[in-house]
């Protein structure tokens, strides 16, 4: 604390490595409303500008759809940022 105000001072800042070998499934939740043309059209763009190795799942109400392997991305490089700047905050699931 310095001047009343709390301060976080780095020395180093690393990522850090969380892969497992295992793909991750990115789950999404869509608000039905949400299905617009221009909205899917927006979420193909972003999911295939990040191809990887993690398989994509759709939460459509109270369905749970998988997106062909062609939509499986690399959720790390901003993907999720993109996905919830489109779609909403809630709509990445944990």
């Amino acid at each position: 604390m310095r001047d009343d105000q709390p301060k976080i001072v780095c020395m180093e800042v690393r990522r850090p490595v969380l892969e497992s070998g295992v793909a991750v499934q990115l789950r999404l939740a869509l608000p039905l409303a949400a299905l617009t043309d221009d909205t899917v059209g927006r979420l193909k763009e972003i999911l295939l500008e990040h191809p990887g190795e993690s398989p994509v799942l759709l939460e459509l109400g109270a369905k749970l759809l998988r997106l062909p392997p062609e939509f499986n991305v690399d959720s790390r490089n901003g993907l999720v940022g993109e996905i919830k700047l489109l779609l909403g905050a809630n709509a990445v699931v944990a």
